[in-house]
């Protein structure tokens, strides 16, 4: 018993090891979510390199509206809790550039699951969005 006690242990250790401790949102990831009340799906990326796009597409007056974001992203944690801040540069939806005053930083409260994200804005809003690991 104490010995497969202790392969586990170091089995665990060396997957902390190559794995890394820190969760991370690196990736592709599929979204389904509500953006100031209006119903979007899409994918979202968060590149190594700190920079993130997103392609989203809504409905609205009974047609489809393509929608994509850039911009950056960086994870903190504080309190032994994980935030995520996104500043978002550029929106574009229809194919028209939005105006500056939706430009921004928004930061989120992660919880972290297997295989996915969800992250709750710390604005006031409560804004609650999930992200699934994309294939």
């Amino acid at each position: 018993m104490m010995k497969r006690w202790l392969w586990v242990t170091l089995a665990m250790g060396c997957l902390l090891l190559v794995s890394g401790c820190k969760p991370s949102v690196v990736g592709k990831w599929n979204v389904d979510t509500s953006i100031q009340g209006i119903a979007a799906k899409g994918t979202a990326e968060f590149k190594k390199d700190g920079t993130m796009a997103s392609e989203f597409v809504t409905s609205a007056g009974g047609r489809q509206i393509p929608i994509s974001i850039k911009g950056t992203w960086r994870m903190e944690q504080k309190d032994k809790k994980n935030f995520l801040t996104v500043r978002i540069s550029e929106i574009t939806a229809a194919g028209q550039k939005m105006p500056s005053a939706l430009l921004g930083e928004t930061t989120s409260e992660v919880t972290f699951g297997k295989g996915t994200f969800t992250t709750i804005a710390q604005d006031g809003s409560g804004q609650k969005v999930t992200y699934t690991k994309a294939d």
